[in-house]
């Protein structure tokens, strides 16, 4: 198989060079993304440019591409697909599952962004993990409850309705069958 590969911290970008990506193609295509998260890769990018024709392997290497990025945290981004094989990729619905952009460029900043939201993500978990640590909690420990009579915020009183509802259902007839019965007119 005819690919080019340009490395990077971040990502991977692989191009095609053949115009079909086939079952001839495919196997070839599945082990280079196999090596690529082996090597602890997770975002790659696949230039289809010189590509106009995409068969169920290639579907399926472009899948597992994507299941292997997503597997690992990252993300795999399409990009320069041909109008031929978009329609191929919308009717299998992989449209909806992998990100497809129009250039290389635009692909690598849709990488950029990702990793820049994981590590927002990995610093708000570490936060809240210190937070949790700072204060813990017992298992054991209930949240605070609302007690009859007493002030909370805005100095207002929380009552409890309790009396008014069993009253409510004291006058209920049917209440405590669970068949009512049926009244005649």
């Amino acid at each position: 198989m005819k690919f080019s590969v340009d490395k990077s911290d971040k990502f991977w970008a692989i191009t095609l060079e053949e115009n079909k990506l086939d079952a001839r193609i495919a196997p070839d295509l599945k082990s280079e993304f196999t090596i690529i998260s082996n090597r602890g890769i997770r975002n790659i990018i696949l230039d289809l440019s010189k590509v106009s024709f995409v068969d169920s392997s290639g579907l399926s290497a472009v899948l597992l591409g994507q299941r292997t990025c997503k597997s690992m945290g990252g993300i795999m981004v399409l990009c320069n697909v041909k109008d031929t094989v978009m329609k191929i990729l919308k009717i299998a619905q992989l449209d909806q599952n992998i990100d497809i952009l129009p250039t290389l460029d635009e692909a690598i900043e849709c990488v950029f962004l990702h990793e820049i939201e994981n590590e927002i993500s990995i610093q708000d978990k570490q936060r809240l993990r210190s937070s949790e640590e700072e204060f813990p909690m017992d298992d054991e420990e209930e949240a605070p409850v609302a007690k009859k009579g007493k002030k909370y915020d805005d100095d207002e009183d929380i009552e409890s309705n309790e009396d008014e509802y069993e009253e409510d259902f004291e006058d209920d007839e049917d209440f405590d069958d669970p068949k009512p019965k049926k009244r005649r007119k």
